[in-house]
C-alpha cells in the first residue's frame, strides 16, 4: 500500500512561505464605550499570505501577547476581550489553520476588516467570517468588508500527490473532508453564545459547497452581502435621496435578509405605507422639529409585529415624497439599496 500525503486546503499547492502577522495597536483611535462596527476604525493586526501548517499555533500567542499592549481596555464581565481589529489579506491556504484562529477569533471576541484593494479568498473568507465584538451587553459579530474589496468562497479541496490509492487511502481523505466541513459547522454555523445570529448563514454554508474548488464564489451584489450578513463600508450617503419605493424596497431587504433569503426572491412585500407624526429627531440628522414613522407593511398582518419595518424620517416626506439621508447617519446601512447593486459601485 501506498501511503500518500493529504493536505486539505481552500487553494491548490501548498504555499511557499507562511502568512504573516503585523500588530500596529490603536493607531490613536478614540474606543467608544462599545466596540461597535466601524468601517473607519483602523487595523490593530493584520494577517496576509496563505496559511500553512502551524500558522494558528504560531499567531495565536502573539495575539494574546499584543492584546495587552492595547491602549484601552472596558469594563465588563466576559473575560476574554481582545479589542482587536484584525484586516485580513489572503488567497487562502490551509483551511485547518484558518478554523484554528476562527475559533479563536470567536472566543476572544476579535474584529475582522477587508481594506480598500484586499483580496480574502478560500480558507481566509471563513477567518474573515468569524469575526466578532462585545457590545451593548451582548456578543456579535464584527466583520466589515470595504466596498472595493474582494471575498471569495469555494468548497474544500483535497490536494493529493498523483499516484495509485487504496480504498482505505480514500476513506481517509474523505473522513477528513468531512470532518473539516463539521467544524466549520460546529464553529461557525451552529452558533452559540452570539445574540445577533450565526457567522456563517446556512445559504451561504450550502452556496459555498456548490462551488467547485477551483472555482471562486465572489460576494458581488447588495443582496448577497446582505444575506450573508456581511457589513459593507464605508459608505458615503451624502446626496442620497430615498423615495417611498425605496422604503418599500428597504423593509423588503430587511425582511429577506434576516430570513435568510434572497431579496429577489420574496414577493408581495411593502404593499402599504403608514405615517405617523411624532416629536422625535429626524433620520435625516436633524435634533428638532417634527418627524414622521413610517411604518412599511409588507403582508396584511396589520401595522405591528414582524409585520411591518419602521423609519423616521423628516414630516415632509408626506407631501414631497424624497427623504435625504446624512452622511452621518450611518456608514454601514445597506438595505436601502437595490439588492441587484453591486458592492463595488457603492458610493464610499
Amino acid at each position: 500500500m501506498v501511503r500518500f500525503t493529504l493536505l486539505l486546503t481552500l487553494l491548490f499547492a501548498s504555499p511557499v512561505r507562511s502568512a504573516q502577522l503585523e500588530f500596529f495597536g490603536l493607531q490613536g483611535y478614540q474606543q467608544p464605550a462599545y466596540s461597535f462596527p466601524d468601517p473607519m476604525r483602523p487595523c490593530t493586526h493584520r494577517i496576509s499570505g496563505k496559511f500553512q501548517t502551524g500558522d494558528a499555533d504560531r499567531m495565536i500567542p502573539v495575539l494574546k501577547s499584543s492584546f495587552n499592549r492595547l491602549e484601552v481596555k472596558q469594563n465588563r464581565d466576559t473575560p476574554n476581550w481582545s479589542n482587536a481589529v484584525v484586516c485580513l489579506n489572503s488567497p487562502g491556504g490551509s483551511l485547518i489553520e484558518a478554523l484554528k484562529l476562527a475559533d479563536f477569533f470567536r472566543s476572544e471576541l476579535v474584529g475582522t476588516k477587508l481594506e480598500m484593494g484586499a483580496n480574502c479568498e478560500s480558507a481566509c473568507s471563513l477567518l474573515f467570517m468569524s469575526g466578532s465584538y462585545f457590545g451593548d451587553g451582548i456578543n456579535g459579530k464584527w466583520r466589515i468588508m470595504h466596498p472595493a474589496a474582494q471575498l471569495g468562497f469555494h468548497a474544500p479541496s483535497l490536494d493529493i500527490i498523483p499516484g495509485r490509492y487504496t480504498e482505505e487511502d480514500i476513506n481517509f481523505a474523505y473522513a477528513i473532508a468531512l470532518r473539516t466541513i463539521s467544524i466549520t459547522i460546529r464553529q461557525l454555523v451552529q452558533n452559540k453564545n452570539f445574540e445577533d445570529g450565526v457567522h456563517l448563514s446556512p445559504s451561504l454554508m450550502a452556496s459555498m459547497l456548490e462551488t467547485p474548488s477551483d472555482q471562486m464564489l465572489f460576494v458581488e451584489t447588495v443582496d448577497q452581502a446582505g444575506r450573508w450578513g456581511i457589513q459593507i463600508g464605508p459608505i458615503n450617503y451624502e446626496g442620497v435621496l430615498l423615495a417611498e419605493a425605496d422604503f418599500r424596497q428597504s423593509c423588503k431587504n430587511r425582511v429577506a435578509w434576516e430570513r435568510d433569503e434572497s431579496a429577489l426572491e420574496i414577493q408581495n412585500y411593502g404593499d402599504f405605507v403608514y405615517y405617523e407624526t411624532s416629536e422625535k429627531p429626524t433620520w435625516s440628522g436633524s435634533t428638532d422639529g417634527p418627524s414622521t414613522s413610517l411604518q412599511v407593511i409588507y403582508d396584511e398582518q396589520g401595522y405591528s409585529g414582524d409585520g411591518a419595518c419602521t423609519f423616521t424620517v423628516n414630516q415632509s416626506l408626506e407631501n414631497d415624497p424624497t427623504a435625504r439621508i446624512s452622511a452621518k447617519a450611518s456608514r454601514l446601512a445597506l438595505d436601502i439599496f437595490d439588492p441587484r447593486r453591486r458592492i463595488d459601485s457603492l458610493p464610499y
